[in-house]
């Protein structure tokens, strides 16, 4: 991350190691900002074994929805 901030793989990675570690949060929060740098990541992180424990939680839901949102823009007016 340090090397190249721009670049998703990192905070997904990291946000995998954190949730296999039971520190949730921390691993929420490295996931948004991976998605964030590449939305297309969400779909994978709804399959991601490492991440099973967060998929039930409302926080990942949303953190997804918002990427997803992102990724597509907004809907028709």
């Amino acid at each position: 991350m340090g090397l190249d901030p721009a670049h998703p793989k990192p905070y997904y990675n990291l946000a995998c190691l954190y949730c296999l570690q039971g520190r949730h949060d921390e691993a929420l929060a490295l996931l948004a900002k991976g998605l964030e740098l590449d939305a297309a990541l969400g779909d994978y992180a709804g399959r991601d074994p490492d991440l099973d424990a967060l998929w039930n939680d409302p926080k990942f839901l949303r953190t997804l929805k918002s990427a997803a949102a992102t990724a597509t823009g907004p809907g028709p007016n």
